[in-house]
């Protein structure tokens, strides 16, 4: 009976811990090293690694520099660390509207970087 009313007794305290006190409340010791790392460029590179990216591309219409793939690179970037990355990329015989993009992308690009296009510009 004893061992009963004992199990009983830690049981609904449990319960009560679990509503008043549960545990994402309670942070666990690492937390604070990987919150100011998620706010910090280069947090997917630790060790401040080296990184080189090359593309050779031919787009139509600027659809890959202003769209899902060029938001891609630079959030790449920003993870690596703009001081860790070198960018390169080319571009064969864009249009128009491609050397438009290519011109905005190369704006938002943060790191070392050539941009290069075919023909280039006289």
């Amino acid at each position: 009976m004893f061992l009963q009313v004992l199990s009983g007794m830690t049981s609904f305290y449990r319960t009560l811990g679990r509503i008043f006190l549960p545990s994402y409340t309670v942070r666990p010791p690492h937390y604070d090293e990987l919150r100011k790392r998620a706010t910090t460029t280069g947090r997917a590179n630790p060790y401040n690694e080296k990184v080189f990216i090359a593309a050779s591309l031919a787009e139509k219409k600027g659809d890959l520099t202003s769209g899902a793939w060029g938001n891609e690179v630079l959030q790449l970037i920003d993870l690596l660390g703009h001081e860790n990355v070198h960018l390169s990329i080319y571009e064969d015989n864009p249009d128009p509207v491609t050397k438009q993009s290519l011109t905005a992308f190369r704006t938002k690009v943060k790191c070392m970087h050539i941009l290069l296009r075919n023909p280039a510009p006289h």
